[in-house]
């Protein structure tokens, strides 16, 4: 899948500049509220929860490949929300 062209391929440090960690917690707490529960619940399960494809494939009742898809989709979309309140 390549980059989406409204997106802009941005470093951490980009994004993460002259951030603490609980102004970061912060903002990714908002910027999570702020995205589709589905997508939100995703990131949850994968960074939070630490579980691997398969294991939230189970989860979501959706085959890994599709759940690999849905994490690239959450992951672009909290990308954004978080360049969006950076600006």
């Amino acid at each position: 899948m390549g980059q989406d062209p409204g997106v802009p391929k941005v470093s951490r440090a980009t994004v993460h500049q002259n951030l603490t960690k609980e102004e970061l917690a912060e903002q990714l707490s908002k910027a999570m509220a702020d995205m589709a529960p589905k997508s939100a619940l995703v990131l949850q399960l994968f960074y939070h929860e630490e579980m691997s494809l398969k294991e939230m494939s189970a989860v979501l009742g959706v085959s890994e490949n599709a759940a690999k898809v849905q994490l690239h989709r959450a992951r672009k979309q909290l990308r954004k929300i978080m360049l969006e309140e950076s600006s």
